[in-house]
């Protein structure tokens, strides 16, 4: 979504609900997200917690820790 780029300064309490498959540009965009799995919310992953393989493992049901 190249047009959330254009957006004003953000406040802190600003929300911008993206669903996209382009990983890398969700996550160099994001302060959190929120992966689902089963129509649900599996993990919430902020920081150094956000990775692609994070992301994806959450996504297909598998914790980072297995």
């Amino acid at each position: 979504p190249r047009y959330l780029h254009s957006f004003p300064t953000r406040r802190s309490s600003d929300l911008i609900l993206c669903i996209s498959s382009d990983l890398p540009e969700v996550l160099g965009m994001s302060d959190r997200v929120l992966v689902m799995n089963r129509g649900r919310v599996a993990v919430e992953l902020r920081g150094a917690d956000m990775t692609e393989q994070n992301v994806i493992l959450a996504a297909a049901g598998i914790s980072a820790a297995d």
